[in-house]
């Protein structure tokens, strides 16, 4: 079965993005708005046509569903040109009918300026963060490839998705980052879980408790695509070969009626914990473990000679230390 590719759901929850208006250029803005035009110049917005990553899939799918979402600016049959190269581009959100809209109109602004609430809440974070499954993937009903706002909404959290990813930036004019830091800001990522690790040594073997705790985070752990995953490993310090590891994801499967269904959702749970055992062969005075996300099987990254630096972030990393055990 081919891998699915995301595309937009254009439900009443879930707005089509649309394409910028031809009258208002990415330069128009960047002209004036130079701290929040830096910061998103090295957000995922920015290259979320380019990166490596998404070019792989893009190169081997070539769905225009993906380029709704990834380059909603440019023509999803041929993306090309600045529209596909800058990816979620400020005309992209901030450009309605021909109007630039924002969440509040502060009256300073040399241009019209509609204000429009739903710009400081995750609706308009739902335009691409709730996805179903493109048409040429058949699923049953009901099947989400990316549920994050659903997460959200079952998270019970007090703030909607900007405060943690467009935080508040005191310096200079005092606006919400639009750096957007996500799963690969290594800061904000180890602040979503919180990890306590045990071990014992049992006849002749190794056993690794560990605990993933959800901590400062509105939603599952990892969340988006699909292919995302947390990787939870464990090794004697003297001998890294005695490495096990456990990969938390969402796992499907083919039913007999032929469509794909999730089948366990085995990722750190909003509000929740998950509990992983792993067993070492042998025992050792330390054991080291660590947490972290992955964009992608590295079996399938290796397989498609994607860096290792584009698809694994670290989250958490610890040791256990052990008394030997006694002498024959």
């Amino acid at each position: 079965m081919a891998e699915p590719s995301a595309r937009f759901d254009p439900t009443p929850s879930s707005p089509d993005a649309g394409s910028a208006p031809a009258p208002v250029a990415l330069e128009d803005c960047t002209a004036c708005h130079d701290e929040v035009s830096a910061e998103w110049s090295t957000s995922a917005h920015r290259t979320s046509f380019t990166n490596d990553l998404f070019q792989n899939e893009w190169h081997l799918h070539r769905d225009p569903w993906c380029v709704r979402c990834h380059a909603p600016a440019a023509d999803p049959t041929a993306p090309d040109g600045d529209p596909a190269t800058d990816g979620i581009s400020c005309p992209v959100c901030h450009v309605v009918e021909g109007v630039i809209v924002s969440a509040r109109d502060s009256g300073e602004a040399p241009h019209e300026v509609r204000a429009d609430p739903t710009f400081g809440t995750e609706a308009l974070c739902a335009k691409c963060h709730s996805v179903a499954f493109p048409p040429s993937v058949r699923v049953a009903p009901g099947q989400a490839l990316q549920d994050t706002i659903s997460e959200w909404e079952r998270s019970g959290a007090p703030g909607p998705c900007q405060d943690c990813h467009m935080p508040f930036v005191a310096t200079g004019s005092g606006h919400r980052s639009h750096a957007f830091p996500g799963a690969r800001d290594e800061a904000l990522a180890a602040r979503s879980i919180h990890v306590t690790a045990s071990a014992r040594c049992v006849a002749g073997r190794t056993r690794v408790a560990l605990r993933l705790e959800a901590a400062a985070v509105g939603h599952a752990v990892p969340t988006g695509d699909v292919f995302r995953r947390l990787e939870v490993s464990a090794a004697l310090r003297a001998r890294p070969a005695t490495r096990v590891s456990r990969d938390l994801e969402r796992r499907f499967a083919v039913g007999r009626d032929g469509l794909l269904r999730q089948v366990a959702d085995e990722r750190v749970p909003v509000g929740g914990a998950r509990e992983v055992d792993l067993v070492l062969a042998g025992c050792g005075e330390i054991v080291d473990w660590s947490v972290d996300w992955l964009a992608l099987d590295p079996t399938v990254a290796d397989e498609r000679a994607i860096p290792e630096a584009d698809v694994r972030r670290p989250i958490a990393r610890g040791r256990i230390r052990l008394p030997l055990p006694p002498e024959r």
